[in-house]
């Protein structure tokens, strides 16, 4: 008797909470139509919206009864789209202050994709959104224009763990990029089982396009960890508007191996690396350096009195000042330079002098 009670009781509550779901009634959220391009030359429109309840609550599946996306001409686009769930962590950096932030833990994101042939117009998009139960949202989205953005390449991605267990990468920027434009980069570390089955993944956003960095603390790694068995990792750059992206391949990629590089200074010879994807020594300098520090995969070195303080990003040199440090060290993700009685201490965030 008690077994068949609470047998009842447990379908009862399954039934109501799929009843919940039935009866909810969903309204849109967000919208927008990307022009996205890959590294392989793909070329691809992407239609994305959400859809929340009266609560803000995510549907845990499928509530779409229509939805119908016009174009700035007000003709009907094609579109069949897809709903999708997946385990998702989010991250973003602040230029401001040089700090990483992570949400924790993992969450599954709920959203509906679709890829269109169509050819993007410049102008208001307009979506109609209807659920099952017959509840219609709509929403504007305004495409500026389609344009052309340079790729990351892949395989200039370099990473390693630090003695913390924080996961460092950096890759080379595009010279490409149409300065009229504004962009932002993003990087993302997918997870799949042995199957190769995707599962989710962690996604950071908003990091400056000239950065071409990325930090993720060991918590929001080992969180991965658990509950994939391979990993990749990939980048993009988008226009702030949201209307554009690139896309570079994903790499796999191994939280049990690194990528670093050796620096040395040779007396007439110049400055030389050793490091990841040669294999060899490589000069990067004809000029010695007077003081050099390392952190992770980046160098900084000043040269002399008149030189200022340069920064070796495992690709390019670029100055960070023209003032000489009287003395340097660094943490994992920034330099700290003591630029004497004038101008004091001064720490580099990556980005910009604080």
């Amino acid at each position: 008797m008690k077994k068949g009670l609470i047998g009842f009781i447990g379908l009862f509550i399954i039934s109501m909470y799929f009843s919940g779901i039935a009866n909810a009634t969903y309204h849109l959220i967000s919208f927008s139509v990307q022009n996205r391009v890959k590294d392989n030359g793909v070329q691809f429109n992407r239609l994305v919206f959400e859809c929340v309840d009266s609560s803000n609550n995510y549907p845990t599946q499928d509530v779409l009864g229509s939805v119908v996306l016009t174009d700035p001409n007000g003709s009907n686009v094609a579109i069949t789209v897809k709903y999708t769930s997946n385990w998702e962590a989010i991250g973003s950096y602040n230029p401001g202050n040089g700090q990483w932030t992570y949400n924790s833990p993992y969450f599954y994101s709920y959203y509906y994709q679709n890829n269109f042939s169509s050819q993007l117009i410049t102008g208001t998009y307009h979506l109609k959104f209807t659920d099952k139960n017959g509840e219609t949202s709509e929403k504007d989205f305004v495409m500026n224009q389609a344009v052309s953005l340079p790729i990351i390449p892949s395989s200039s991605c370099r990473y390693y763990k630090d003695q913390d267990g924080n996961f460092i990468c950096r890759w080379q920027v595009p010279d490409a990029i149409d300065s009229s434009l504004q962009t932002k980069a993003a990087a993302w570390i997918s997870m799949y089982d042995e199957k190769n089955n995707y599962l989710g993944e962690l996604f950071v956003g908003n990091i400056p396009t000239q950065m071409g960095f990325l930090f993720v603390p060991k918590s929001v790694i080992d969180q991965g960890l658990a509950m994939g068995k391979k990993f990749a990792l990939g980048m993009r750059i988008a226009t702030t508007d949201n209307c554009n992206r690139s896309y570079s391949t994903e790499v796999p990629i191994s939280f049990n191996q690194g990528q670093t590089s050796v620096f040395a200074s040779f007396t007439g010879l110049g400055l030389w690396s050793y490091g990841p994807g040669t294999g060899a020594w490589t000069n990067i300098s004809s000029t010695n350096p007077g003081d050099m520090v390392y952190s992770g995969l980046t160098l900084y070195a000043s040269f002399g009195t008149t030189d200022g303080l340069w920064k070796w990003d495992g690709f390019s040199w670029s100055q960070l000042t023209t003032i000489k440090p009287e003395n340097m060290t660094t943490s994992t993700t920034a330099l700290y330079a003591d630029f004497g009685t004038t101008y004091g201490l001064w720490k580099w965030n990556g980005f910009s002098w604080v």
